[in-house]
């Protein structure tokens, strides 16, 4: 069934907590009054005002010698996967930074590359929590 009404979230209650992630059951309770129960990853990292703890980059390389752009991805060992995956450029917020500043430093910490302009694109619940991923609109 999908649940297209609002609801809000009656309890949480921790059952793990590791360095990295918390995981919690999580009743929430609809506008007709049904409870949904739900299993809830986090991470306890620092988050700014908005809620943003970490952001993927779509990264656009535009090449006047290409006639199609490119879109930047990385190879990374994942544990999960046991094995590199392709992915985008992504990282957490560190504290004092913006997320503009924290997509700049993940694109050139894992690429080498820069962006000249940055465009919010979505929000999305995740194991991540609520990042805001931004677009450099050319790396």
């Amino acid at each position: 069934r999908c649940v297209q009404e609002t609801g809000r979230i009656e309890s949480k209650v921790p059952i793990y907590s590791g360095n990295w992630l918390i995981m919690s059951h999580v009743n929430l309770k609809m506008e007709d009054g049904s409870i949904y129960k739900y299993e809830m990853i986090e991470r306890p990292t620092y988050k700014n005002e908005e809620g943003t703890g970490g952001v993927d980059v779509i990264a656009i390389v535009k090449s006047k010698n290409v006639a199609l752009p490119k879109i930047v991805l990385i190879a990374e060992y994942r544990v999960p996967a046991d094995a590199r995956v392709l992915q985008m450029p992504a990282g957490l917020v560190d504290r004092g930074e913006t997320p503009e500043q924290s997509a700049m430093r993940e694109l050139k910490e894992e690429t080498g590359y820069t962006g000249k302009r940055i465009c919010l694109l979505y929000t999305s619940p995740s194991p991540r929590d609520r990042q805001k991923s931004r677009m450099p609109s050319s790396a």
